[in-house]
């Protein structure tokens, strides 16, 4: 018994299947970029980890110069 749906079901399979394939490459680009984005936001919490810790260094060295020049004063 032939199936009176076949060619319309062939065609609705083939469809899905295009579909598919497309998701998937647009899947792989949108992977791509959200690999590159989290590099960038990598690059970003070192970057704030060392200014972070200048910033400490530098308060600690002014406030100690802060201190001797207020010893220095008579």
């Amino acid at each position: 018994m032939d199936n009176p749906h076949y060619k319309q079901q062939t065609k609705l399979l083939e469809r899905i299947r295009d579909n598919v394939d497309k998701m998937n490459d647009v899947l792989l680009e949108v992977n791509g970029k959200l690999s590159e984005i989290n590099s960038y936001n990598n690059d970003m919490v070192m970057f704030w980890q060392i200014w972070s810790k200048y910033e400490q260094n530098a308060n600690f060295n002014l406030s100690i110069q802060k201190q001797r020049s207020d010893l220095a004063r008579p």
